[in-house]
């Protein structure tokens, strides 16, 4: 399975077609499963981003959304033992950022909405200068916590 998902990986994605959808659907679903189960992934983040990428693509292309597809699939992560909790505010993510470009348009996605916000309710939110704290990143888990007091 490795040695298919490098040779998708190195060929022009031009020269994929409907029939590569199948080969695609099942090199996904098997590192996603070396991953999340296994949790010895044979690939990087970034090589399987590009591969279910392709995926979405072709897909897309030839209109074949399909119920059996992994990209029609949430993958459930965390342990059964967290209690799910509605947010206040949306939770916004990073999503697939591999460059400080994808980070400046992330910043711009934040001051919208935090402009926005502040127009909408009675408090007045300076954007000019915003702090982040980074931390590593939990697959399917997310926080937020607000202090009082």
């Amino acid at each position: 399975m490795l040695e298919k998902t490098l040779s998708i990986l190195k060929q022009n994605p031009s020269l994929l077609g409907r029939e590569d959808i199948p080969l695609l659907r099942e090199l996904v679903e098997f590192h996603r499963h070396q991953y999340s189960v296994l949790e010895s992934p044979l690939i990087t983040d970034s090589e399987f981003d590009r591969l279910y990428a392709l995926l979405v693509a072709l897909e897309k292309q030839y209109d074949e959304h399909d119920s059996i597809s992994p990209t029609q699939k949430v993958d459930v992560l965390v342990d059964n033992h967290f209690t799910k909790a509605s947010h206040l505010h949306g939770m916004m993510s990073l999503d697939n950022t591999y460059n400080a470009d994808d980070l400046r348009d992330f910043e711009v996605r934040i001051r919208r909405i935090l402009e926005k916000e502040s127009a909408s309710q009675s408090f007045n939110f300076s954007t000019d200068e915003l702090e982040y704290i980074v931390e590593y990143k939990f697959d399917g888990l997310g926080i937020a916590l607000r202090y009082e007091g």
